[in-house]
């Protein structure tokens, strides 16, 4: 398998959450309300994992395969996980919040294969994994990424939590 793709390919070893080699136990805590949607290790580990995509895979693996409700997944990510992370003006679409959001074409979102990237200092290495089916990525009102490409608006900013 390894030299298939001109030797481009690579295996994924999960280390969590598939002991029975089945995503059950992922559906347990996907179906818990307790359960905060989401996963980053901050790019620490980019070398070998790929965290960037995990909103897309939720949407795309758990939504459009597994049928659970798109309404519920977004909302586990954006209102939910705000509120958690003391965030409270956002996640929610409705006046005097920030409103960042992402137009999605549904039938069109899919996740691309993983590709090694070397291009960070000193030609360093970043897993990558890129999708399709975004229209557009809106931050603050601009218009940050249409189809994927990025437009050079950068109005966004550090986030701090309220005191």
């Amino acid at each position: 398998m390894l030299l298939a793709d001109e030797g481009e390919s690579f295996i994924f070893c999960a280390l969590t959450n598939y002991a029975d080699y089945t995503v059950e136990a992922s559906a347990e805590l996907l179906r818990h309300p307790n359960t905060i949607v989401g996963l980053s290790d901050g790019g620490a580990h980019v070398g070998f994992i790929s965290d960037g995509s995990f909103p897309s895979h939720l949407l795309t693996y758990w939504g459009k395969v597994r049928g659970l409700p798109v309404e519920e997944l977004i909302r586990r990510q954006t209102s939910d996980t705000a509120r958690a992370a003391g965030l409270p003006d956002r996640g929610l679409l409705k006046p005097g919040m920030r409103a960042d959001l992402n137009v999605i074409d549904w039938e069109a979102l899919a996740l691309n294969r993983p590709g090694m990237l070397y291009d960070l200092p000193g030609g360093g290495r970043r897993l990558m994994q890129t999708v399709r089916g975004y229209d557009a990525t809106i931050v603050a009102g601009a218009i940050t990424y249409r189809h994927g490409e990025a437009t050079g608006a950068l109005p966004g900013k550090l986030v701090r939590c309220p005191a």
